[in-house]
């Protein structure tokens, strides 16, 4: 029994296939990569374009604080600089005073030191552990 010859079998019938397939893919493959390199400069302009208006926002909300601030500090009057400096002085003072230094932190010469009081050594501040590097102030 033979079989009827196919068109694959001969060599024509080769050709007009591989010039059909030629003619379907070859146009399609280019079409494609010309599109993938359009979609890809699209969307990279559009990305910078994102980034340049996120950019600008950020650049804009940051001018507006500091303008915001810039007007908030002209608006404090000196004289309550003043006060508040002065306040912060009288505190450090008092506090000072409390712990028998000066504002600078040496030493009243004028205080007698707990003991003199009757009253001894007292430890005020955190319990640490040995080699902690810092301890709690002694007051009288």
């Amino acid at each position: 029994m033979t079989f009827p010859s196919t068109p694959l079998r001969s060599r024509f019938g080769r050709r007009l296939l591989a010039l059909f397939v030629g003619c379907a893919f070859v146009p399609m493959a280019v079409l494609a990569a010309l599109s993938y390199r359009h979609v890809k400069q699209q969307l990279y302009r559009q990305s910078e374009n994102r980034l340049q208006q996120a950019n600008l926002a950020l650049s804009q909300a940051i001018f507006d604080r500091l303008l915001l601030l810039d007007a908030t500090l002209k608006s404090i009057p000196p004289q309550a600089i003043l006060q508040l400096l002065v306040a912060k002085q009288k505190i450090a003072g008092a506090e000072s005073q409390a712990r028998g230094t000066t504002p600078a932190g040496k030493s009243d010469p004028n205080r007698e030191p707990g003991w003199a009081h009757g009253h001894g050594w007292h430890h005020h501040g955190p319990h640490t552990q040995a080699g902690a590097g810092t301890s709690g102030r002694f007051t009288c």
